[in-house]
């Protein structure tokens, strides 16, 4: 699969949401502030010039609230010191990312907080450790897509699409491409806004292949 986004980039991807999880204030997803904020990012973004690059980049910050939202939901099945709970013991899993301690701690962060945002972010986290071709990679990705569909990160990546993306290119490596067109056609007419951690399209990713 000839994308600008691979696994190799998630260490980055992971940092750019920690960022934008302390941009947040600690998911008030009503501060005004934070509305004063995005649109001033909005005029500044108008005034910019649109590379793709940037248009990446604008993607992300103005899919920042569907992270928001998200986070939403669990504090209001749980508390906000829950959810600050799991997210501090989320950050702590992205050290050393991609060691054996690290996809240790990922396990472990999943089967303590199943259900929540974040262990849907950590679930595909853990299936990007690990290579195209091994059989857990498949179960992970697809654990995605049945139980943490409409999780996102905090650049506005939904676990769901991106998981299929992801998904498809396991299928591709072993050949079954009927797997393989079926998932990126569920992209297409179910997630059109979709957007890998470089604020690309996925549906525009999927017509470069």
């Amino acid at each position: 699969m000839n994308r600008i986004w691979n696994r190799k980039h998630t260490l980055a991807a992971c940092c750019l949401g920690l960022a934008m999880v302390l941009l947040s204030a600690g998911c008030d997803v009503t501060s005004r502030k934070k509305d004063q904020q995005i649109r001033l990012d909005e005029k500044q973004a108008a005034s910019r010039p649109s590379t793709p690059e940037q248009q990446g980049l604008d993607r992300m910050r103005s899919y920042r609230g569907k992270f928001e939202q998200r986070q939403g939901l669990d504090i209001r099945t749980h508390t906000k010191a829950k959810v600050a709970e799991v997210e501090n013991a989320y950050q702590a899993t992205l050290s050393n990312f991609g060691s054996p301690e690290c996809i240790a701690a990922h396990q472990k962060f999943i089967k303590q907080y199943p259900g929540f945002n974040r262990a849907g972010c950590a679930l595909s986290e853990l299936a990007g450790m690990s290579e195209f071709t091994n059989p857990e990679t498949v179960q992970y990705y697809q654990e995605c897509i049945q139980k943490y569909d409409d999780c996102y990160w905090g650049d506005g990546v939904q676990v769901g699409p991106f998981a299929r993306l992801e998904l498809a290119e396991c299928y591709k490596r072993t050949g079954q491409n009927a797997r393989v067109e079926a998932l990126y056609q569920e992209i297409k007419d179910q997630y059109p806004d979709a957007i890998d951690h470089g604020g690309q399209l996925l549906v525009d990713l999927i017509e470069k292949q």
